[in-house]
């Protein structure tokens, strides 16, 4: 799906990109991001504590959302950004996307948002913002993402934040609620 937003966005070396969202879906946007050139990925979040994981993956900044996000944002890019990726799914995002992208730039809805949502027209017309909704992958994606995880190097698996058996799957589920240091969850079925 990270790819798949890629592809479609049309990022080209040296783009400015921004994440809204260190969720799984964010951090593999910023690795795929980075693997296909991008100079600078900032990614925002709630809190602190995908940080490390984000920076491992390929971002270049990690930036904690406050009051002061959008001055943050324009310190750390320099400008606005070309590309803005929505990898969160809530109402307001979009619009905050649209704030954040640079006139002419790209808006890519990879947030998986089920209720009703709200944002001003105009100011994308105003910006000439190209606004792309995105979702799933094709099948070259997908074999291009398993050739990645088969390699030496897989990088991505560092999403991976712990692996549980079919018996802990309550408290995973439990934990994944109040979120403090998981992305991705595995769950080993033949693991006691």
């Amino acid at each position: 799906m990270a790819l798949h937003g890629v592809i479609r966005a049309g990022l080209k070396p040296g783009a400015k990109v921004l994440i809204l969202g260190a969720g799984a879906i964010g951090l593999a946007v910023a690795y795929w991001a980075r693997r296909l050139g991008a100079a600078t990925v900032a990614i925002t979040d709630l809190g602190d504590w995908q940080r490390e994981r984000a920076l491992h993956l390929g971002a270049t900044h990690f930036l904690v959302g406050d009051g002061a996000l959008p001055a943050c944002i324009a310190q750390n890019l320099g400008s606005a950004a070309d590309i803005v990726f929505e990898c969160v799914g809530r109402p307001g995002l979009i619009a905050q996307a649209i704030d954040h992208v640079r006139p002419r730039g790209t808006v890519v809805v990879l947030g998986l948002c089920t209720v009703a949502d709200r944002f001003m027209p105009f100011q994308a017309v105003s910006k000439e913002v190209n606004l792309i909704m995105s979702a799933f992958f094709n099948m070259d994606e997908f074999c291009a993402a398993v050739d990645v995880l088969d390699g030496p190097d897989a990088t991505p698996l560092t999403m991976v934040s712990e692996t549980v058996s079919l018996a802990e799957m309550p408290l995973a589920f439990e934990a994944l609620r109040q979120r403090q240091h998981q992305c991705k969850v595995m769950v080993a079925p033949q693991q006691a």
